[in-house]
């Protein structure tokens, strides 16, 4: 009898240590879901309270309300409370920003786990979500959520790219800047890179004035992509390949 205890002892510690790992990993993994879903639904309320700012502006001959409780119930059902903080975190931090339209952030420092900083993230009319490194990494969250490629987000990166290259163009007489640094902070808030990180590459010409941006390397091959693409040219327009 004393042996057969003897010989179940080990295999009772190895079983309550196998289930002591998993309880921690799954509540690493929840902790990990729980800030996720914190940062992302912030955003999002952000983002619904700008598209309301944005309808309001618009019927009111592009001014501003002079709080966000203006906005209930014709634009929003109710000031969202953010998901970390239980509550309203935006309504106190609501300002009327001159030539930057307007802008508003998540009050307190209600996402550090997910490396913010007090009072972000940030939302202003001009920039748009901020800051910019979680706006990449909550873009990439919701890709892989929603089943999008990383060529999918890179190809909208060289988009913008190009948009902000004409209107600089249609400010400056036809012409394209010499490099892209010329585009922020006046088109662009920040310049986007592929999600490696890797900076997008930049030429222009005159006589016909054009240009023509790409992803450089081997970034999307596995997306069937051929190294330097995805691209945009000025005369042809976004390419995959």
């Amino acid at each position: 009898m004393a042996e057969q205890q003897g010989e179940l002892a080990p295999a009772i510690e190895t079983s309550v240590m196998k289930r002591t790992l998993l309880f921690i990993l799954l509540t690493v993994t929840l902790a990990r879901a729980d800030r996720v879903s914190s940062i992302l639904g912030c955003t999002h309320n952000l983002k619904a309270i700008a598209t309301a700012l944005e309808m309001y502006s618009s019927d009111h001959g592009g001014n501003y309300p002079v709080g966000l409780y203006v906005l209930i119930p014709k634009y929003l059902k109710e000031i969202p409370a953010c998901p970390a903080a239980h509550r309203d975190t935006y309504s106190g931090s609501w300002r009327v920003a001159g030539s930057e339209g307007f802008y508003l952030f998540c009050m307190g420092k209600n996402h550090g786990d997910f490396g913010l900083k007090v009072h972000e993230p940030t939302y202003s009319a001009r920039h748009g979500l901020g800051p910019f490194a979680m706006v990449k990494q909550v873009n990439a969250i919701e890709d892989k959520m929603n089943g999008r490629k990383p060529v999918d987000r890179c190809m909208q990166n060289l988009k913008n790219v190009a948009t902000a290259l004409e209107m600089y163009s249609t400010d400056n007489s036809g012409r394209y800047p010499t490099s892209l640094k010329g585009l922020t902070p006046n088109y662009l808030r920040d310049m986007p890179e592929c999600l490696d990180k890797d900076p997008y590459v930049y030429s222009m010409k005159v006589r016909p004035d054009s240009f023509l941006v790409h992803c450089p390397g081997r970034n999307h091959v596995k997306d069937g992509s051929p190294a330097n693409f995805p691209s945009y040219d000025s005369q042809k327009g976004l390419s995959r390949e």
